[in-house]
């Protein structure tokens, strides 16, 4: 059987019940953002004495968690690491006409398909999958020439190392170990920071 309690006793337990949920979330809230406060929002701080900065060309880098990060982009390797895989690159597209533009991406490297992804992915307005034109593709891919008004970035693996703008078109090629170096050359070149 069920005791009978008054209007007044309900009430009055009920308030304490509001008062003690509001004190936990209170607490919760105040020691989250007190957490958050001392582990610096993102955890990178430049200068940290744990963090490596490197300053190239007035561009300041920060090593942190295996890349350099560089405002909101990122890279495997510093200028420095693929100043002198490859001569100087001339006739690559400056990065600003990347922007607000799709971008097409087929490559054989993961690590260095993930660095256009991340990177131009930022300014482009997206970043998919294709097949160049005239080489054999998945049906579920778009194809793509280099006459075309789209932009397209092909990593390929290839006995020498080279990288190449033909029309719309970005050849990265290379040894397999060595994609992802020229990968950030390339961005680094259009970026105008090397």
């Amino acid at each position: 059987m069920k005791r009978i309690i008054s209007k007044h006793h309900r009430e009055k337990k009920n308030r304490t019940n509001q008062i003690i949920v509001a004190g936990v979330l209170l607490f919760v809230m105040l020691f989250s953002t007190i957490g958050y406060a001392f582990q610096g929002g993102s955890g990178i701080q430049e200068g940290d004495s744990n963090d490596e900065v490197l300053t190239y060309n007035g561009f300041d880098f920060v090593y942190y968690n295996g890349f350099w990060i560089l405002g909101e982009l990122s890279f495997r390797y510093n200028p420095e690491e693929v100043l002198n895989i490859i001569p100087r690159v001339d006739g690559l597209r400056d990065a600003s006409l990347y922007q607000n533009v799709p971008l097409y991406v087929h490559s054989e490297d993961f690590d260095s398909e993930s660095e256009i992804e991340a990177n131009l992915g930022r300014i482009s307005s997206s970043v998919d999958s294709a097949c160049l034109e005239g080489e054999s593709c998945e049906k579920s891919v778009p194809v793509i020439s280099c006459d075309g008004t789209d932009n397209f970035i092909v990593i390929r693996e290839r006995d020498s190392s080279s990288i190449r703008q033909e029309d719309n078109c970005v050849f990265i090629e290379g040894k397999s170990y060595e994609l992802s170096q020229l990968t950030d050359r390339f961005l680094f070149e259009i970026l105008g920071i090397i």
